[in-house]
């Protein structure tokens, strides 16, 4: 930002519109601010205040940025204009500066600059008041992130690592050597993966012990001084400590000690990259016998190549079974879990987002140690890792260390990824939106494609970003949204109010696909993935569906399951594909069984949230899906064999049916007949029926006559091709009177909502269409917004000329209707109304 206020461009543009002055005024208070930044990223840590400091620097920040991005722009423009010697007779009499446009930008930017300049001086004010200071804290605040190691390591308590242990102590016993000194292995991978544990059993290795004349271990971290360094190996090779307070004699007395003998050295933690420090570091080494080695553990990819004279080692993560080993070692007494089945299996569950990573599951392992109620594992298994408490926990210490040493834009980049939902993949469109955010540091000699892509390569081990609550900041810039196939106004209600956003991303779900070859070889659903898609079902054979084993994946979240074809195993495949409880979306289509398995709507489902069975053609019934408490979506389509929903669509309910569904949709249920509320028996009166349903829609359903539940509070109705219908569904209870609009709306009347009855339907849009045998007029309520009825025989509503008087009059009186349509009625007006009427001219404006 400071390199573009200070770029002869933007200089010249600003001494022309004479805003140089105010200009330099923000480079120099912004000048003093960054001089404090360092100090305030590690305080912000530990102090409250100084974090919200930081925090309204960044809004300011990007005020800053809006500014100069305008100016920039008119500047352009302002170049383009003059090339093209534009020679409009308006422009020649009006100097280009004088120009209304002109004017009215240039006098929106003083002012604009004005503002921001004031919240930037109380900034700068604010930086003095929590005494930060330039060029201080740089390290030790960061020093503290993370307790320094040692070599001593208790064996029993590490799990997978012996074939990676044999490699190395290959290396270190091999003839290979350095010409120039002693051999550097460095060992690289992301935090937590166990390169310090690593480390310590080759460095307490039998073998190792016996090959080297003298060892020494050193926990280097970030704070990198040549001095403290060497006076620290020093110290761990003599095993004394060391008074001299000189680096030339610190030097001089290690190469002594080390001159003609095999050492082994390990340097922990290492982050400096300069290589003349690593060069001077080592001259006191080439006195040790060229057998010598030294590793190096380090997460950084480039401190490898600095440092390493050999490829450097990479160390991946446990596999599942070695992590849970490890789980269960800390969180078990005795490491003993077979005694506890329910812990076990929450314990399976909550190693599944370590992702095989030993720092997470000894983290999470010792925060149950001992606890055996279920709620506190469940709590564990459901909250994300950097929800943990700090004080006993070191993953986000060794997350926020990588995060500090990333350069200033590419933190930038960093930051920009928390708007991807947990999980996403990116392709290569992240490295254009991070171009056009301006985030990539131009290069003369590399494209900006190839510096983005560098970065995106570097934040590979970084690249999952957090899921984003619901409720948004007020000042957010960037942000996202995952597309649905059936996306509501409501989705998008929360950046209502937002003014300052810059981008707004619609990303589609990535689904791990199982194609038809796949699934005939290994029907084996990925661990990393929480939504799972089976395309050719048919294929699947019994054993390979039992072995996937699905009730155990946890981490499945969302699960689609299509068949193509025949198959005789169709109802025995489904049965024993039931998911794991914390299934929250399903999605089953094409299935030809003529009955769905007992799982399917059992309570047992308690989080999902969305269910939709397409084309089940063969199915005889639905299943109860009415007791599933957090269901909210339910799309049922194509099951042509369905004439009937009764009482086994609700379920065994005691007080209320489809207490959560706010979303129910059938489509092309060319059998359906009647569908049963339960009002219609004695003793199922008292039961609720969709509290919650607020939008209803009923498409082609040709022979559907009867439709008796209630919906109290309904929204949204759409009733289309509907042809043997009769009657609307009920809006209100059966204990509710629904008078005739003729005495609802008559001449002064109050409806019952003015009334404050809380029983009148808020139904705000309808829509009908060719329904002809529909002899039930909707009559008209408070609160709705849209009426739409198409291909039906209206006229014949109510059978009485002056009913339909009154219906045309109370449709008129409603205030909120802003979209009215009803064909062979509008028309054809009763006698009476003309067509200059006031409630006919106002509901022909709409």
């Amino acid at each position: 930002m400071l390199e573009q206020l200070t770029s002869s461009e933007l200089r010249g543009v600003a001494l022309r519109w004479r805003i140089h002055k105010k200009l330099k005024k923000l480079e120099n208070t912004l000048s003093k601010i960054q001089a404090v930044l360092i100090d305030a990223e590690n305080k912000q840590m530990k102090d409250i205040k100084v974090e919200k400091w930081l925090d309204d620097l960044k809004h300011v920040a990007y005020d800053v940025e809006d500014i100069l991005d305008k100016v920039s722009t008119e500047a352009l423009r302002q170049k383009l204009e003059a090339e093209a010697k534009i020679k409009q007779v308006r422009k020649k009499l009006i100097p280009y500066n004088l120009r209304p446009r002109v004017v009215s930008f240039k006098f929106g930017i003083v002012s604009k600059i004005s503002t921001i300049n004031k919240e930037l001086e109380e900034i700068a004010l604010e930086r003095d008041r929590l005494g930060l200071q330039e060029g201080v804290g740089a390290e030790s605040v960061r020093v503290e992130q993370r307790r320094p190691t040692s070599s001593l390591l208790n064996e029993s308590l590490v799990y997978g690592r012996e074939e990676d242990k044999a490699k190395i102590i290959k290396l270190l016993l091999s003839d290979e050597h350095n010409h120039n000194g002693a051999l550097v292995i460095p060992i690289v991978g992301m935090p937590g993966v166990g390169k310090t544990t690593l480390a310590q059993l080759v460095y307490n290795g039998d073998s190792v012990k016996q090959y080297f004349d003298l060892k020494a271990w050193v926990y280097v971290s970030e704070g990198y001084n040549m001095l403290t360094l060497t006076k620290a190996i020093l110290e761990s090779a003599t095993g004394q400590s060391c008074n001299l307070n000189e680096l030339d004699s610190l030097q001089a007395n290690l190469k002594k000690e080390l001159k003609d003998k095999k050492f082994l050295l390990v340097l922990d933690e290492v982050w400096n990259e300069n290589y003349n420090d690593w060069c001077a570091l080592l001259s006191p080494f080439r006195g040790g016998i060229q057998e010598s080695k030294i590793i190096v553990t380090t997460r950084s990819e480039t401190v490898s190549s600095v440092v390493g004279n050999v490829h450097a080692y990479k160390l991946n993560v446990l596999s599942e079974k070695d992590c849970f080993l490890l789980f269960k070692q800390h969180a078990f007494v005795d490491g003993i879990s077979e005694t506890n089945p329910n812990l076990e299996e929450l314990g399976r569950g909550i190693v599944g987002k370590c992702n095989g990573l030993p720092l997470a599951a000894k983290t999470l392992g010792g925060l149950l140690h001992s606890k055996v109620d279920v709620n506190e594992w469940r709590n564990i298994l459901e909250s994300e890792l950097w929800e943990l408490p700090e004080d006993r926990s070191e993953i986000l210490p060794a997350l926020r260390l990588s995060y500090h040493h990333l350069p200033a834009h590419l933190k930038r980049c960093f930051a920009y990824c928390s708007i991807f939902p947990k999980g996403y993949e990116f392709e290569e469109t992240l490295v254009f939106l991070w171009m056009a955010e301006g985030f990539v540091q131009p290069n003369e000699r590399k494209h900006m494609e190839d510096i983005a892509g560098g970065t995106c390569f570097r934040l590979e081990d970084g690249n999952k970003s957090n899921n984003r609550a619901n409720k948004i900041p007020e000042k957010a810039r960037h942000s996202s949204f995952l597309r649905g196939q059936y996306d509501r106004i409501t989705k998008f209600q929360a950046f209502h109010e937002l003014k300052l956003l810059r981008t707004f991303l619609p990303l589609t779900r990535r689904e791990d696909k199982i194609s038809n070859k796949r699934v005939r070889q290994n029907f084996t659903p990925p661990r990393e993935h929480s939504h799972f898609k089976v395309r050719e079902c048919r294929c699947i054979q019994l054993t390979d569906a039992s072995r996937a084993n699905l009730k155990d994946k946890l981490h499945i979240q969302g699960l689609k399951l299509e068949w193509s074809g025949a198959s005789s195993f169709h109802e025995d495949v489904l049965r024993v594909l039931q998911p794991h409880m914390n299934l929250k979306e399903l999605f089953i289509s094409s299935y030809l069984g003529e009955f769905f398995p007992s799982w399917i709507g059992d309570q047992s489902l308690s989080n999902l949230v969305i269910l939709k069975l397409f084309k089940c053609s063969k199915c005889k019934s639905l299943p109860p899906l009415g007791q599933l408490p957090m269901l909210k979506d339910l799309y049922i389509e194509g099951m042509h064999r369905i004439n009937c929903v009764g009482r086994e669509f609700y379920g065994d309910c005691l007080d209320k049916t489809f207490p959560s569904l706010e979303i129910l949709s059938f489509r092309e249920m060319l059998g359906l007949v009647e569908w049963f509320g339960l009002g219609e028996e004695k003793e199922l009166k008292g039961i609720e029926e969709f509290p919650n349903l607020t939008k209803l829609t009923m498409q082609n359903c040709p022979k559907l006559q009867k439709l008796s539940p209630c919906f109290p509070a309904l929204v949204s109705l759409e009733v289309k091709d509907c042809k043997a219908l009769i009657a609307l569904p009920k809006l209100l209870p059966s204990s509710v009177s629904t008078d005739q609009p003729s005495k609802r709306f008559k001449k002064g009347q109050r409806s019952s909502s003015e009334r404050g009855d809380e029983l009148t339907p808020h139904l705000c849009e309808l829509v009908i269409g060719d329904c002809l045998k529909l002899r039930e007029a909707p009559f008209p309520l408070p609160f709705m917004t849209k009426l739409e009825i198409r291909g039906c025989s209206v006229h014949h509503f109510y059978g009485q000329e002056e009913s339909n008087k009154l219906l045309l009059e109370g449709f008129a009186e409603i205030t909120s209707l802003n979209s009215f349509h009803i064909s062979e009625f509008v028309n054809t007006f009763p006698t009476g109304i003309s067509s200059s009427h006031d409630c006919t001219r106002r509901l022909r404006n709409l």
